[in-house]
């Protein structure tokens, strides 16, 4: 009996599972990595904001 209700259970997710395959199609969005050799970050992308940007952003003064 329980071997029973454990198969009905399996078939059940493999059922659930075949049906939420999505076809293959053209991708929704852009693919990672279509913006190479077309977007061109500076050296100093990661250096510190000047002070008058960083406390605008921030609320302060000063």
């Amino acid at each position: 009996m329980k071997r029973e209700i454990f198969s009905e259970s399996v078939e059940a997710v493999e059922a659930w599972a075949t049906k939420r395959l999505i076809p293959l199609s053209k991708p929704c969005c852009p693919r990672i990595g279509a913006m190479k050799d077309k977007l061109i970050l500076p050296e100093d992308l990661d250096a510190p904001l000047p002070d008058d940007t960083l406390n605008a952003f921030e609320g302060t003064q000063g």
